[in-house]
């Protein structure tokens, strides 16, 4: 599209996140395709580029943000990823299974994907919860990795029989502490995929069995062509004043 584009990653570092945003507004840019954020603080920022005429697309960012004037909120189907991850681990496991489950509350995706296990939760009466945790920081896979071998330490085997990971990073951590313990018999069921999480899941006895998730690609042109759209003068297809049904090039989810 004879873009030039910029990036910047946070690391999950909150003030890093809204710096990148302040230098936006700073700089001279046209429009700002934002990732996961997750604070009341993002809705203030978004207003600040808003003024300033800098267009805004946000994806899996808090659901305030819709109700800022000409903002796009997209985000993936949490709830049907979540299904399709769960729906796997108690058809493989059985609904009396012993789970660990990996996740952290706060950001929308996981808040979405947790309605979801707790539905199933309900419906499965006999899956037994035995440990849950979840580490986001600079280097969450390590961190990941270094709680789920210490939690490994408690449980001998037959304790566990699944891991439900909510995040890629951290069920790369934990395929990587299982294997390091040799407690492979121990499988994770998990949401989000890469490239490098593939390699992982391809490897012989890999305990990491399933991941639910989308084409992440998508996810980028998608939110892209929306900011398109917002700085040739065009609604974007989610807006009341959209265009046609042919400029319909992408669905959030």
């Amino acid at each position: 599209m004879g873009f030039k584009v910029d990036t910047f990653t946070a690391n999950n570092d909150t003030a890093k996140f809204h710096d990148a945003i302040a230098q936006a507004m700073d700089n001279g840019y046209d429009g700002v395709v934002l990732s996961h954020g997750d604070d009341p603080a993002t809705v203030e920022d978004v207003k600040k580029l808003q003024d300033k005429g800098i267009s805004v697309v946000a994806f899996d960012s808090v659901p305030e943000l819709a109700n800022v004037e000409g903002v796009t909120v997209t985000s993936q189907d949490d709830e049907t990823l979540a299904k399709l991850a769960l729906d796997r681990l108690v058809e493989e496991q059985g609904p009396d299974a012993n789970i660990v489950y990996l996740w952290v509350d706060g950001f929308p995706p996981m808040v979405r994907r947790n309605a979801v296990y707790q539905e199933t939760l309900k419906n499965n009466p006999g899956i037994k919860e035995v440990e849950r945790f979840g580490v986001v920081s600079s280097d969450t896979s390590v961190d990941t990795q270094n709680a789920v071998a210490a939690m490994l330490t408690k449980h001998p085997k037959g304790e566990i029989d699944a891991i439900y990971a909510t995040w890629d990073a951290f069920a790369i951590g934990a395929a990587r502490a299982l294997i390091e313990a040799g407690r492979t018999e121990i499988k994770i069921y998990g949401i989000d995929v890469s490239n490098s999480d593939l390699e992982i899941m391809q490897k012989p006895d890999s305990p990491w069995v399933a991941t639910a998730a989308v084409d992440p690609k998508t996810i980028g042109a998608v939110n892209v062509r929306l900011l398109a759209k917002k700085n040739s003068g065009r609604e974007d297809p989610f807006h009341p004043q959209s265009g046609s049904n042919a400029d319909r090039q992408g669905q959030p989810g």
